[in-house]
């Protein structure tokens, strides 16, 4: 009668290369207080057996999110980072678990070993705010088999999508209906929320009879904080003011428009109409009232947070990823000086 087959674990790899258990689980979890020839041949191993180290069983699960940030600036959550990580927490709160927090440039963390350090904090499932699909410590995560959950940007299907078209349509057709025939949108390079944002804000455009031509798409220059929403009022001068509203994709931008505005005596709404996304604080005291699209931030992180924890706690292939959230309304300020649409 044949022997029933020896079941994988930490300990059969331990006997099969020789070395002790604690060897071979920090071999799986990439330390390099461990050989990195070791390391190869321990992982390779596990792979070819499917092998995955089950972690020790905790009452309390902890969801940690991790900020993806520019390199090289200075620590700061702007209105949607603040929005999305209260719905991650509002969620644990809930659910009562354990919330965390990881705060990096995303080239730091693609230069961490990032399932290790996740691994050190306790976290057992990751909720990445604003990655690129192309960041290396995604795939870091792939190849640890650590469960993790992006927010607006990263892979298709591991990621909460926003209908960014939508997003860009609204503020167009905010602007139009305050008669403005001129328009500029500013957004960020290498994103595809900016890239479909422009899409939709062109399309509306179109929709209202507004010439291509008569559409501005600014790329901000690649300075920190609110000095790339003063250099588009100073280059907008020099140009003899070539529109007469923008839309900002990212608020510190609208800020620092509405800055360099006052400075040069140029009165908002009258000469230069401001709108711009992710409601915040420093959104409704500006001054003037800066308006924004009405983007669900909030929601977004808890939906996250909710998915992240059926990846640990259910059995059985994931659920797909939920369909893109909608946007649907302008709170509406002085800053273009319109009613709510």
């Amino acid at each position: 009668m044949a022997r029933p087959k020896q079941k994988v674990s930490i300990t059969t790899l331990a006997a099969e290369f020789d070395v002790t258990a604690p060897t071979i689980s920090k071999a799986l979890s990439n330390s390099k207080e461990v050989s990195e020839t070791l390391r190869q041949k321990v992982r390779a191993r596990a792979e070819e057996l499917n092998f995955i180290p089950k972690r020790p069983r905790r009452t309390t699960f902890n969801l940690c999110a991790v900020m993806d940030l520019p390199a090289e600036a200075s620590f700061g959550l702007d209105a949607c980072h603040t929005a999305i990580v209260s719905g991650i927490y509002n969620f644990c709160q809930e659910n009562k678990l354990e919330f965390s927090l990881l705060c990096e440039s995303y080239n730091k963390l693609d230069e961490m070993d990032l399932s290790k350090e996740l691994y050190r904090r306790n976290a057992d499932a990751a909720i990445i705010v604003r990655a690129r699909a192309d960041r290396s410590y995604l795939k870091n995560l792939e190849r640890n088999h650590f469960p993790y959950v992006c927010v607006y940007e990263g892979p298709e299907d591991k990621s909460i999508r926003m209908d960014n078209c939508a997003v860009g349509k609204i503020a167009l057709e905010h602007l139009a209906s305050a008669g403005h025939k001129r328009v500029a949108i500013a957004r960020q390079t290498g994103r595809s929320s900016a890239s479909e944002r422009l899409i939709g804000f062109a399309q509306a455009a179109s929709q209202q009879g507004i010439p291509a031509d008569h559409i501005t798409e600014i790329i901000p220059p690649p300075i920190e904080g609110h000095a790339a929403g003063h250099a588009i009022v100073k280059d907008w001068l020099q140009k003899d003011r070539p529109w007469s509203a923008i839309f900002c994709s990212s608020d510190n931008l609208a800020f620092g428009i509405v800055s360099e505005a006052y400075l040069q005596g140029i009165r908002i709404p009258d000469d230069l109409a401001v709108i711009t996304c992710d409601d915040g604080i420093h959104s409704e005291q500006s001054a003037p009232p800066i308006s924004v699209v009405d983007i669900p931030n909030r929601q977004a992180g808890h939906i996250a947070a909710q998915y992240a924890h059926k990846m640990i706690t259910s059995s059985g292939e994931p659920a797909p990823m939920p369909a893109p959230l909608s946007v649907e309304q302008v709170i509406a300020r002085a800053s273009t000086a319109c009613k709510t649409t």
